[in-house]
């Protein structure tokens, strides 16, 4: 099955376009703000065609201030009829029965914890096996600036069309990655499916997340196709799988930042359905709980790219990381001859990248945030299970390709001597992993390095990927930063000369 990645699809969506890429923050408006918070259930589920299915719209003030009017959008979901609607608040306007299109609820003088039930009758035409997708959305009188929390005025669902005879069981499990999550740094977390049946296949998996409170979005992967909300947002995660094979298990994973306080709780929820009957829903859900600590302060150093390179973006260049809140921990070794050369294109700032594995990929879900051209340091928390850092310069025609990566939190060897010769680096210290890679101003090498003396020396020879070798490199570059990383992606990092 192709890996798919889908943004949700909402009824109103906004998408904003920035570069460099900024923070997102959200300032609740007035003294008393209201805030909209909407659910979408769907019953009975799975389904059957020729069924009719009941979608619940809910939709809560949990602000201080008066929400009048709300608008609660819907629709007819592909694969469905309209049927009728039932509102206990307001006006509605819905197509006529058999028909498809909008469906629409003005709610009056929403005060605090007042809500709003919308109760929306489809009769499902769609094809067993398949699945009924469903979305919602609240808008209050003045979201952008009155709503505490407008990015969790939306909400979608998913229902499987049951495929009768087909007997399967699914269970679930939550697997966070790291038994504590730091204050203001990533966490992630598995969601694991299993088909325990011996002999069927299970079709039209539907497997369902949230962002807990304390929590908002920022990735989700999976070999499915993923509906969830926009970085920054809070929502569901809904991931669909056509097809899971009997005793075979699927993965979907998620990635949050954690906004909470120290001292409080994150709650992981997930649960799963399926369109093949499943006589034993006790297993279909789970839940699990992770504490909340004060995150450690990490200090990131880097170099102003090489604008003598000839490159058209040249990227940042020997990015560290050093424990605590410091002040720029090193001096800026850019000679005077690359400061004076002008790259061809501006340098306008840089955008900063952080991610709980390494490897990943710089993408909108992993930004941290930006900070000017003028800056070459900053300072991040990472998560208790360690955090992955990259850096990208950012031009006025583009971004550039990723700084060479740098951990905190991951245990990393502890270098007693590095020596630097024109043909090898030799590395003595303790904590290197079974095989270790090392890098010269974040070039890997074209071959392995080798591991001596009960894994305590690494002998590093021949030339970098770059096709570069040792010698030429270190001539061009009166000063380098030489990277050891383990296969756990913890960075020992040393200063040559």
């Amino acid at each position: 099955m192709t890996k798919k990645r889908i943004l949700a699809a909402c009824l109103v969506a906004t998408v904003l376009v920035a570069t460099p890429l900024t923070a997102r923050s959200v300032q609740p408006g007035g003294p008393n703000p209201y805030d909209l918070t909407i659910e979408i259930e769907g019953s009975p589920e799975p389904v059957g065609s020729g069924e009719q299915l009941t979608l619940t719209i809910t939709v809560v003030n949990t602000g201080a201030g008066l929400a009048d009017p709300v608008l609660v959008q819907s629709a007819t979901p592909a694969g469905t009829t309209f049927a009728s609607i039932m509102s206990t608040n307001g006006l509605t306007t819905h197509p006529d029965v058999g028909a498809t299109g909008p469906v629409e609820c003005t709610a009056r003088n929403l005060e605090s914890g007042d809500s709003v039930v919308v109760e929306l009758v489809v009769d499902v035409v769609a094809e067993p096996g398949s699945t009924i997708e469903a979305a919602a959305a609240a808008v209050g009188p003045d979201d952008e600036n009155s709503d505490a929390n407008p990015d969790d005025n939306s909400a979608e669902t998913a229902i499987p069309v049951r495929v009768d005879g087909a007997s399967i069981d699914l269970a679930v499990d939550v697997e966070p990655y790291g038994d504590e999550a730091g204050t203001d740094s990533p966490f992630e977390f598995d969601v694991v499916v299993t088909n325990l049946s011996e002999d069927t296949t299970a079709v039209g998996v539907v497997l369902t997340t949230s962002t807990p409170d304390g929590t908002t979005f920022s990735d989700a992967d999976a070999f499915g196709e993923i509906t969830s909300p926009e970085p920054g947002d809070q929502g569901d995660i809904i991931c669909m799988f056509e097809a899971i094979e009997p005793g075979e298990s699927e993965v979907l994973t998620v990635t949050l930042d954690v906004i909470g306080p120290a001292g409080g709780e994150i709650d992981f929820e997930a649960s799963a359905v399926s369109a093949s009957d499943d006589p034993n829903p006790d297993d279909n859900s789970a839940a699990v709980s992770v504490p909340i600590v004060e995150a450690d302060e990490f200090t990131l150093d880097w170099d102003e790219p090489d604008f003598g390179s000839g490159a058209d973006l040249p990227p940042p260049r020997n990015l560290v990381v050093i424990e605590g809140a410091a002040a720029k921990a090193f001096v800026d070794r850019v000679s005077a001859t690359n400061r004076a050369a002008s790259p061809r294109n501006t340098l306008v700032g840089y955008n900063i990248y952080r991610a709980t594995r390494p490897g990943e990929t710089p993408s909108p879900g992993n930004f941290y945030q930006s900070v000017p051209a003028t800056v070459t340091s900053s300072t991040s928390p990472a998560a208790p299970a360690g955090t992955f850092f990259v850096v990208t310069a950012q031009y006025d025609d583009g971004e550039s390709n990723a700084s060479n990566e740098a951990s905190a939190e991951v245990p990393a060897a502890v270098l007693t001597s590095v020596k630097v010769k024109s043909s090898k680096i030799v590395a003595d210290g303790t904590g290197f992993s079974a095989t270790v890679q090392v890098f010269v101003d974040g070039i890997p090498f074209a071959t392995a390095a080798k591991l001596k003396k009960g894994g305590t020396r690494v002998i590093q020879k021949g030339g970098l990927i770059s096709g570069v070798s040792l010698a030429t490199y270190l001539g061009g570059h009166p000063s380098v930063l030489i990277t050891f990383r383990n296969e756990n992606g913890g960075v020992a990092a040393y200063r040559h000369p």
